[in-house]
């Protein structure tokens, strides 16, 4: 569940980010998924982080009304 703080985050930016929100394992799942996978591997970025290290994986989900 969301907090208060996160919701207006939401509100606010259009985004939040929950961290921690998989496991380790669910994780490392995802990521060999979508490398076994041409649509996401063809259309994968290749971003750093704030402090210039690679992401693994970023997932966007999509919270319509």
């Amino acid at each position: 569940m969301l907090s208060p703080k996160q919701i207006d985050a939401y509100r606010k930016d259009g985004y939040v980010v929950v961290r921690n929100f998989c496991s380790k394992e669910e994780t490392d799942y995802l990521y060999e998924v979508a490398l076994q996978d041409d649509a996401m591997r063809k259309n994968a970025l290749d971003l750093n982080d704030q402090s210039g290290k690679k992401n693994e994986i970023v997932f966007m989900v999509y919270a319509g009304q």
